[in-house]
């Protein structure tokens, strides 16, 4: 019986391990479209700043 819980306990950790990975790979991935973003966004509103008139 105590295999039984080694294993159950190792499957978590591996589970745990697993959702890290995932999170870390969307993480890197959304920071990555930020960044190649970034550079349209800040054209657009570059633009839409410049249909003000100066004060």
């Amino acid at each position: 019986m105590k295999s039984c819980g080694c294993a159950l306990r190792c499957e978590r950790g591996a589970t745990a391990i697993e959702y890290a990975l995932i999170a870390g790979v969307l993480a890197l991935g959304i920071a990555a479209a930020l960044n190649a973003l970034s550079g349209e966004v800040n054209g657009l509103l570059n633009t839409v700043a410049g249909q003000f008139p100066q004060t």
